[in-house]
């Protein structure tokens, strides 16, 4: 793996450097069927989602993007963009009665349906190939298990999936250094209200 060091420079989410706002950003467990994966029963791995919106005039979205992250495979990163007219093809083959405008919290309602319920809805990730995967959103119901919906992933380019493990990093950084100004912070007050306290703690082994 390569290795990725902080910068002095002030660190900004890869996932809005076109713009645009995060709408939902959580983890959920994931099937993940690789390719010629035969077996029955497929690993499930902690994945991370996020939706970002992008707004065009008139409350409609110029662009919708979906990305699915792992925090245990820094490499692991695929995503699904939609313009108004992928949209539309995606209504058709999917069978969809929303605008487009609708989208961006139908992938919210139903995302959250799997977490609340999981024992009704899971998501299936099937990789087809190297460049071509599917999440597949599915119901199970009394007798089978269907699909909801049928997303089409594409991995994240090289340069992004690097911005990206770069932005993690940071982050992780900067909260362990709050971790220890708050630390610092309690020690300093424990010094003030109660020495007794502190010095038990320090000396604690």
């Amino acid at each position: 793996m390569s290795e990725f060091t902080a910068t002095n420079e002030d660190f900004n989410d890869p996932s809005l450097q076109g713009g645009g706002e995060i709408i939902f950003n959580n983890e959920v467990p994931v099937a993940i069927k690789s390719e010629n994966d035969e077996e029955e029963d497929n690993a499930t791995i902690l994945v991370r989602i996020k939706i970002i919106v992008v707004n065009g005039g008139d409350d409609v979205p110029q662009h919708v993007r979906l990305e699915m992250l792992c925090d245990s495979d820094l490499f692991f990163l695929y995503e699904a963009e939609y313009a108004q007219e992928d949209f539309e093809i995606l209504k058709k083959t999917e069978g969809l009665t929303i605008k487009f405008e609708e989208f961006p919290q139908l992938l919210v309602e139903i995302i959250e349906q799997y977490i609340t319920e999981p024992d009704s809805y899971s998501l299936l990730f099937e990789q087809q190939s190297e460049e071509q995967s599917t999440l597949r959103f599915q119901q199970q119901l009394k007798f089978k298990l269907i699909d909801i919906l049928a997303l089409d992933l594409k991995p994240a380019s090289e340069e992004f999936v690097k911005d990206s493990i770069q932005y993690r990093y940071n982050a992780a950084k900067a909260e362990i250094k709050a971790a220890h100004t708050e630390l610092n912070d309690l020690y300093a007050l424990l010094k003030i209200k109660n020495p007794t306290v502190l010095k038990k703690m320090t000396t604690r082994k």
